[in-house]
């Protein structure tokens, strides 16, 4: 069984309390402990078959390389509030953006991430996926679309530790738990991206094995593969990963993935007509436009919402949309 919310699974991790000290100050000294001092999981089986799908490196960033890339994306975070209902509601208490633009110092961090996390034919997203939780914040059980990313996401944990957890979505029993320490890069792929699901764990529910693992801010940088669409025998993009600040390429990459995504439910569509002049008989019943052609720019979506004039010929039995000029500066003879 996956372990249960809100108490602490029995483990043989490790009980020194040095090490307690360490992670009560939020940092622990990962890269002297042995791997089952950050992964562990229900048992051998699992463990065997994630063993290259879901990875850790603890203490890939430096203190100082860490501060660098926080202090690069404090000054964009803090100009957006944080959220509690996601588009998808696998987040709450979280704030992100997404980045392709980066100093020269983190520029070089990120190309390590991908040197790392990456294989040399895999093609990555140009903008780099950064998200931050506050400290009761959390990410629910969900499996990622393939529609936003593809077999491989490599993440950097700043500011806070925070377990991460597995569970396979076929058999619950079968999970595994990632404990995420400032500094280090998780890496998930194949298996561990498509069979399982994967969590942040809220503050009063992050523990791993016998141990507190007291939550935080934490911020991720996110890197990602591109989906599978965009691959061998589809469009690629023609930019790279990371661009540094002085230099702006084109994020074709981006593009390409919004035309895979396709528009908005709902979203307005911006459009440009040209009215033709109306004829006398039109003009009688109130259907007509005024006399000298004109160009105009309507908004063809949410028409009645924003109380906008539907326009001559328009309405369900016609199935036009109509110009949709206001109604204080409609130009057809019907008003409002």
């Amino acid at each position: 069984m996956a372990p249960e919310r809100g108490r602490c699974p029995d483990s043989d991790s490790f009980q020194d309390p040095a090490l307690g000290a360490m992670a009560a100050s939020g940092r622990l000294a990962l890269g002297t402990l042995p791997r089952s001092s950050w992964v562990r999981g229900s048992g051998p089986a699992v463990l065997s078959r994630l063993r290259d799908a879901a990875l850790v490196r603890p203490g890939f960033l430096s203190t100082a390389e860490e501060e660098t890339l926080s202090r690069e994306l404090e000054p964009e975070l803090r100009r957006r509030r944080y959220e509690y209902d996601h588009w998808d509601a696998a987040i709450h208490g979280f704030r992100e953006t997404e980045k392709s633009r980066w100093s020269e110092a983190s520029r070089a961090i990120l190309q390590r991430v991908q040197a790392a996390a990456f294989s040399p034919g895999q093609t990555l997203l140009s903008s780099v996926h950064v998200l931050d939780l506050e400290p009761r914040g959390y990410i629910k059980p969900h499996v990622d679309s393939i529609k936003f990313c593809g077999a491989t996401i490599a993440g950097l944990s700043l500011l806070s530790p925070s377990v991460m957890r597995l569970v396979h979505t076929q058999e619950p029993g079968e999970w595994l738990e990632l404990l995420l320490e400032p500094g280090s890069l998780y890496i998930l792929r194949g298996s561990a991206r498509y069979d399982f699901s994967h969590e942040i764990l809220r503050d009063e529910e992050s523990f791993f094995g016998g141990r507190r693992v007291p939550r935080g801010r934490r911020i991720s940088v996110i890197c990602r593969s591109l989906p599978e669409e965009m691959g061998p025998g589809g469009p690629q993009p023609t930019a790279p990963l990371i661009s540094s600040a002085s230099k702006s390429p084109i994020n074709r990459s981006a593009e390409l993935l919004k035309r895979l995504q396709g528009p908005r439910p709902g979203a307005l569509s911006r459009r440009s007509c040209r009215q033709p002049p109306r004829a006398g008989a039109a003009a009688a019943s109130g259907g007509g436009h005024r006399e000298r052609p004109r160009r105009c720019s309507g908004w063809a979506g949410s028409r009645a919402r924003r109380g906008l004039c539907p326009g001559p010929a328009a309405g369900p039995a016609s199935g036009r949309a109509g110009c949709g000029h206001r109604g204080g500066s409609c130009l057809h003879s019907s008003g409002r």
